[in-house]
């Protein structure tokens, strides 16, 4: 029964093969829907171990790796039939890892790298690998009706090193050793990017705040007052200076003060009385 443990395994292996190449997964369970389509259940094939119906290349057919046969295709809405060059594979394995490469690193499919599942995926690729008006919707039904959704075991991101911790192109002196110090496992690469501007922008803003402190110091300097250079030797020491002199305080003259007395008494005395 379709699919066989090496169908499965083979899937498998080619969707992780090159997802750790290009971060691209090529879910397992479309490629064995799509195998069971285009060949029938693997029964009749484009050419040997091809049960994809992949297009040979120019160089696979100039070496003899290619079979050129009748086709059908849909054009203007019906089926016509044609002659194509099909690529032709040393092993079952080959199949899948060529089938997988083509999903995973061809720019026309470049919408379906971003699926999050695989009936997402199916709905992206199918426009472009079939000319069949409802492709995805029959890869779908074999998708359900051999589960092949139980296949899909998509890993994590594949852990990257950073190129900052890379010697040829590590920043020099103190910089670099703080730099190499840095772990950044299973960063995909706008990560490290990320992480590499974070580091710079952090080793900017420390030289920037030293010339600034710097600068600051300097101009304390100069605004300080200038103090007075000190006396030669031998010189006689200046003392503290004098405290200054109290304001004269004008005493009233006691002569002048006794007639104004006098006056005043006289003043208060009454005048004499004739004798009677």
């Amino acid at each position: 029964m379709f699919p066989t443990q090496e169908h499965i395994d083979a899937a498998q292996k080619a969707a992780d093969h090159w997802f750790a190449k290009t971060g691209h997964y090529a879910w397992p369970s479309v490629a064995l829907a799509q195998a069971a389509d285009e060949s029938d259940y693997w029964t009749h094939l484009a050419a040997p171990n091809n049960g994809f119906g992949i297009t040979a290349t120019k160089a696979e057919i100039e070496a003899g790796q290619a079979r050129y046969r009748w086709t059908h295709e849909f054009e203007g809405g019906r089926l016509v039939p044609k002659q194509r060059w099909f690529a032709a594979y040393a092993s079952l394995e080959d199949a899948y890892m060529a089938h997988a490469r083509i999903l995973t690193d061809l720019s026309v499919y470049h919408d379906a790298w971003s699926a999050p599942d695989a009936d997402t995926f199916l709905a992206r690729i199918a426009p472009h690998y079939a000319s069949a008006p409802n492709y995805a919707g029959v890869i779908r039904g074999y998708m359900r009706r051999l589960d092949t959704y139980s296949y899909d075991r998509k890993p994590a991101a594949p852990a990257r090193k950073s190129p900052l911790a890379h010697p040829a192109v590590a920043p020099a002196a103190s910089v670099a050793a703080a730099v190499a110090a840095i772990k950044l496992p299973g960063l995909v690469p706008w990560e490290t990017l990320a992480a590499g501007g974070l580091v710079a922008a952090v080793v900017t803003a420390l030289v920037l705040w030293t010339r600034h402190a710097r600068e600051a110091a300097v101009k304390a300097r100069l605004a300080a007052p200038a103090l007075a250079p000190p006396p030669p030797p031998g010189a006689p020491v200046a003392g503290p200076p004098p405290p200054p002199a109290a304001p004269a305080v004008k005493l009233p003259d006691p002569i002048a003060g006794a007639n104004d007395l006098a006056a005043k008494i006289e003043a208060l005395e009454p005048e004499p009385r004739p004798p009677v």
